[in-house]
C-alpha cells in the first residue's frame, strides 16, 4: 500500500489513525531504522521527503530503493509523487487524500506562519511583514501553490510541466488506474 500523503488534506491523522494499525507487522524481524529522515519500522516505510526527476522519470536516492526493495516492506507512506511503484519488487496500490484546493491553501498558509517551511526565511518574513493570505499566494514561488495536488498525483515533473489540462488528465487517469482509494 502507497499513501500518497499530499500536505495539508489531512494525511497525517490517516497515517497515525489507520495505516499504522492496519498494516503495521506484529512480527519482530526487524528493528526500526533511519535512513535520513526516512525510517523503516516493523513493514511501515516513511519517507517525508519528497522525491526528484531524472530526466523524464522520476528517481529515488539509493538508500531508498533498496529500502523499497525490502521484502518485508507493507506499506510506504510519504510525500512522495505518483511512480514510486515503479521501484518496488510486488504488487502495489495507491492511496490518497484529496482536499479542496482553496481550503488546502488557506490551511498551509497558517501551517508556513506557526510551524514554518524548509525554507526558513519564509515564516519569518510572514510573520514580521505580517503577510496576508492573498499576498502569500499571488507572490509567494512555492511550489505548493501551484496545482500541487495535481502534479503529485499526476507523477509529471513539478519544474517543468507548464500544461495544466496535460497534468489533470493524466492525474485522473492515474486515479482510475493506480488508486484503490481517494
Amino acid at each position: 500500500m502507497l499513501f500518497l500523503h499530499i500536505p495539508k488534506t489531512g494525511g497525517t491523522t490517516l497515517r497515525k489513525a489507520f495505516i499504522y494499525r492496519a498494516y503495521h507487522s506484529d512480527e519482530r524481524y526487524s528493528d526500526e531504522i533511519y535512513l535520513g529522515k526516512a525510517r523503516l519500522h516493523r513493514g511501515i516505510y516513511y519517507y517525508p521527503l519528497g522525491f526528484y526527476y531524472q530526466g523524464p522519470e522520476l528517481s529515488v536516492p539509493e538508500s531508498v530503493g533498496n529500502a523499497l526493495e525490502r521484502e518485508d516492506i507493507r506499506a510506504v507512506t510519504g510525500h512522495f509523487s505518483f511512480g514510486i511503484h515503479r521501484h518496488l519488487g510486488k504488487p502495489s496500490t495507491y492511496v490518497t487524500l484529496l482536499r479542496n484546493p482553496t481550503d488546502r491553501i488557506v490551511s498551509l498558509y497558517y501551517h508556513v506562519r506557526r510551524w514554518g517551511h524548509p525554507d526558513p526565511d519564509l515564516q519569518a518574513e510572514l510573520v514580521s511583514k505580517d503577510v496576508g493570505l492573498e499576498i502569500f499566494v499571488t507572490q509567494c514561488a512555492l511550489q505548493e501553490l501551484s496545482n500541487d495536488q495535481t502534479r503529485r498525483v499526476s507523477g509529471l515533473e513539478p519544474n517543468k510541466d507548464r500544461h495544466s489540462k496535460i497534468a489533470l488528465r493524466k492525474a485522473k487517469d492515474n486515479l482510475c488506474r493506480y488508486f484503490s482509494v481517494v
